[in-house]
């Protein structure tokens, strides 16, 4: 006997579709904008005595006599440097690296921030503002998504909040628009309340055109950058 499947609400299939293509791209943007542009290895190199490197070349010729990882963390840089990104009860952050290729790493091995030469933490610290201002813009998009998803039940009402949306339906989704024979109306939940009346010709003015311009400027941005490499894997913990 099959099992009934619960049907998905409009939420999750706003969710599931265009808010999840959207994120993926706010990602790639992330990743392009706030790239990590001092080397890895070079920061790798870091975590080790030149005796410790010249072992390490050696054990690495004598075949798999070392622990092998692509990740490490650099450890304990200042807050400020991560603002305007909130990690609440902390006062440091640290950063997840990625190596291009597996090297000799020591398990749990990270770097202090404090340890690197002057030069080597201004960049560092140049790329935890630029990724952690990128992350900050990929959850104003993401905060305004989850509103319109909450606030909408169909296409339509979507695009009329919207429309900027409509590049990021898929075919199913902009078929269903296109059907419509009249423009929906905003939902009533937009509407300005005063004394439990609703003013039907007053929007509330989080919804009107106008306070969709910066999130409309970044979608717009991410449409047009090219896709990440791998090399560009490097990310800002609390």
């Amino acid at each position: 006997m099959r099992r009934n499947r619960s049907k998905k609400t409009f939420r999750e299939i706003f969710r599931d579709s265009v808010r999840h293509k959207i994120d993926g791209m706010l990602i790639n943007r992330r990743g392009l904008l706030g790239a990590l542009t001092v080397p890895a290895m070079q920061l790798y190199n870091f975590m080790f005595t030149e005796d410790e490197l010249r072992a390490i070349d050696v054990l690495s010729s004598r075949g798999n006599l070392l622990r092998m990882g692509q990740l490490f963390y650099i450890e304990d840089i200042p807050e400020e440097h991560a603002l305007p990104l909130k990690f609440d009860h902390l006062t440091s952050v640290r950063a997840k690296v990625t190596l291009p290729e597996p090297k000799p790493l020591i398990y749990n091995q990270s770097l202090s921030f404090a340890a690197l030469p002057p030069d080597v933490a201004a960049g560092v610290a140049d790329w935890v503002s630029r990724y952690s201002h990128a992350e900050h813009e990929r959850k104003l998009v993401l905060h305004r998504l989850d509103m319109v998803g909450s606030k909408c039940g169909t296409w339509g009402q979507v695009l009329r909040v919207w429309p900027e949306l409509r590049s990021f339906l898929d075919a199913g989704a902009a078929a269903t628009a296109n059907r419509a024979k009249a423009r929906s109306a905003y939902p009533a939940h937009m509407n300005i309340y005063d004394n439990q009346y609703i003013h039907d010709v007053e929007i509330h003015p989080q919804w009107l055109p106008e306070a969709f311009t910066e999130v409309n400027t970044l979608l717009a941005e991410c449409l047009m950058l090219p896709e990440m490499t791998p090399e560009h894997r490097a990310e800002v913990c609390g």
